[in-house]
């Protein structure tokens, strides 16, 4: 990153979190991860997921989501190459598969899915080899974006 940029995210308020390197190269951990969005002011929670992988709850004023961890790294470093951040969201009534469908249509961000008559999640993955971390945190702005225009869609 050249200083002109390393001063445009500083006035921005957008500061790299602390030791992170200019790219992203050989995937992350959980622990990482939750480091850097604790410096970027989030509220996180790391567990672990069903298949093992690490899986952190992020907390955003009843808006919570979750960051899941796929394609383990070669490297003995426990780091993974890409994530998915994914959010369910319990409506007050049935939501038919044609709604769903209008969403992966029509919307260029977010994957949206059913997972009961009630229930509707939307996700999102993408790779972070060769990723800066300043361009993570653009894409969580992005994502939180996605989250609000999702729960109004599929508000009644």
């Amino acid at each position: 990153m050249s200083h002109a940029q390393d001063s445009s995210a500083a006035q921005n308020g957008v500061a790299l979190p602390p030791g992170a390197p200019a790219l992203i190269a050989g995937g992350l951990t959980g622990d990482t991860v939750v480091e850097w969005l604790s410096s970027w002011g989030y509220q996180t929670e790391l567990g672990t997921g069903a298949e093992g992988t690490p899986r952190i709850r992020v907390l955003l004023n009843g808006a919570n989501f979750d960051i899941a961890f796929f394609s383990a790294a070669e490297d003995a470093a426990g780091g993974y190459e890409s994530l998915q951040l994914i959010a369910l969201f319990e409506l007050d009534g049935p939501v038919g598969l044609e709604k769903v469908n209008e969403w992966n249509v029509n919307k260029r961000f977010g994957t949206a899915g059913l997972a009961a008559e009630d229930k509707v999640f939307v996700k999102m993955d993408f790779q972070l080899d060769g990723m800066t971390p300043l361009a993570l945190k653009g894409y969580l702005v992005l994502w939180q974006a996605v989250m609000v225009e999702f729960v109004r869609f599929f508000s009644p």
